[in-house]
């Protein structure tokens, strides 16, 4: 969510090969439809596809039963992750982090937007 600016509903829809090539050899990701029910596409930096390559080669993937569609992040079924699921890992992630103010997943994507205005 941090390194692609995702709400995380985002996440949740997240398909298999959310991840694309173009001419050029750029990376982007292909967000699906969202909250303002558009789709987008974010640029991607080497170390975030290096992530999503390594969670490609470390997971089995099953299609959700319900629609055939393969999740990036799924429960063992196949089935898309509920947001229930994010939320203690999310609060388990940030518990120790030295941040002044509170930790939330939409914080991430101001995060993400600095860091696009920085060049970074």
């Amino acid at each position: 969510m941090r390194r692609c600016g995702l709400r995380m509903g985002e996440l949740r829809n997240l398909k298999l090969d959310c991840v694309e090539s173009d001419f050029n050899g750029h990376w982007f990701l292909k967000v699906p439809l969202g909250k303002l029910n558009n789709e987008r596409i974010i640029p991607l930096d080497l170390k975030t596809v290096q992530i999503v390559e390594r969670i490609k080669r470390h997971h089995s993937f099953r299609p959700d039963p319900n629609s055939d569609k393969i999740y990036m992040i799924s429960n063992p079924s196949g089935r898309r992750r509920s947001a229930g699921y994010f939320n203690p890992l999310f609060n388990d992630l940030v518990r120790d982090l030295a941040i002044p103010g509170k930790i939330h997943p939409h914080r991430l994507r101001h995060s993400f937007a600095t860091s696009l205005l920085l060049g970074e």
